[in-house]
């Protein structure tokens, strides 16, 4: 059970009062929220999602190339105009920052994601407001390849690395954890593995902050769901409120894949795959069976079951 003691993040699920009450306290949150809270992020007038070679975002960074694209972001590789220093730059796409939601929950990410510092947790510098583009997160620019990619090169040792990039990848977590935020989105694609082996957690894009009391500050509207089909855990499923455990069972649905090559369930929908993660059992056969109880126990279908 070499992975069982990584999953026991926390001696409950509860986040530390005072690292959550630092956290909201800082200046930084209290900007970023008065600024979503006025409405005063400015919106696009011009298009985010084709920014072009050498333009300048935020007087400051200046765009080399797109690097990434998802539903609610676009990811551009950049200079900090007097450093020099590579960065990347998280931009809403334009129909987003109409979106006070989105802008809210973005917005918040950067906010908290600025005071975290660890190794496994790409890092977030800060968060401008461009006139032409909107609200831009400036990231750490990691260079890495996705999970999946970096273990395909194992050489005949998939499974010890598939387990030491999950283990880093729960210490990533139970700082975030310590620090009042759950991720909610854990999976191959946000996953970087640098040239020397470090795993890197990425896009805290849909993230939760708690409350002291483990409830949580209301970022999105009631019974929405939130994550990637693939990977959501049964409470996401429902539309209901994600904690720690949450992470747990994407950490075991990750650490499968890892394992066994391929997704824990398939679907022709997305609905489809939701209503496996609800009411079918995880087929572990394909696991050696050294680790089958570890992934059994994280993808438990009840929370108070996992670790």
């Amino acid at each position: 059970m070499v992975l069982a003691g990584a999953f026991l993040m926390s001696n409950s699920h509860q986040i530390d009062e005072e690292a959550y009450r630092v956290l909201v306290e800082t200046d930084v949150v209290k900007v970023v929220c008065k600024e979503n809270d006025q409405s005063s992020a400015a919106l696009p007038s011009r298009n985010s999602e084709s920014i072009p070679p050498s333009a300048t975002v935020a007087n400051d960074y200046i765009v080399d190339r797109i690097v990434g694209s998802g539903g609610m972001c676009v990811v551009y590789k950049a200079q900090h105009r007097s450093s020099g220093e590579t960065v990347a730059l998280k931009v809403l796409k334009s129909e987003r920052v109409r979106d006070k939601d989105t802008v809210g929950r973005t917005m918040r990410e950067a906010a908290a994601l600025t005071r975290f510092f660890h190794k496994n947790i790409g890092k977030v510098h800060t968060v401008v407001n461009d006139e032409h583009y909107g609200p831009v997160i400036v990231m750490e620019f990691i260079e890495g390849v996705p999970v999946t990619s970096y273990l395909s090169t194992a050489n005949g040792k998939h499974q010890d690395q598939a387990i030491k990039l999950c283990l880093q990848v729960c210490e990533a977590l139970e700082y975030s954890h310590a620090h009042g935020i759950v991720h909610r989105d854990i999976k191959p694609a946000n996953v970087l593995v640098t040239n020397d082996g470090t795993a890197k957690l990425i896009d805290f894009g849909i993230a939760r902050l708690l409350e002291e009391d483990g409830k949580h500050t209301p970022l999105t509207q009631t019974n929405e769901m939130m994550g990637t089909s693939g990977y959501m855990s049964p409470e996401q499923c429902f539309g209901q409120a994600a904690d720690v455990r949450s992470d747990v069972y994407q950490v075991g649905c990750l650490l499968y894949e890892l394992l066994a090559g391929k997704p824990p369930f398939a679907g022709t929908t997305s609905f489809d795959v939701m209503y496996k993660h609800v009411s079918e059992e995880l087929d572990l056969s394909a696991i050696d069976a050294n680790i089958r109880d570890v992934i059994r126990r994280a993808v438990s279908k009840n929370p108070e079951d996992r670790y």
